[in-house]
């Protein structure tokens, strides 16, 4: 989901979105995005042995 999509489903502009986020989560939405999609990585690595690296980064769109 886009930036613009998740401000829509909440009702707020994506300006006001992005500033309620920031001060709630403490972090920007995309900055948030990237690490939850890395921490998911790092899990699959850990836990998944017959995935390949490379297989879990297309899974994770990297």
């Amino acid at each position: 989901m886009s930036l613009d999509e998740i401000a829509e489903q909440s009702h707020f502009s994506t300006y006001h979105f992005h500033r309620i986020f920031h001060a709630l989560v403490g972090e920007s939405v995309n900055d948030y995005v990237f690490r939850k999609r890395m921490e998911l990585a790092a899990n699959r690595i850990a836990c998944k042995s017959e995935w390949s690296i490379t297989e879990i980064a297309h899974m994770g769109g990297f």
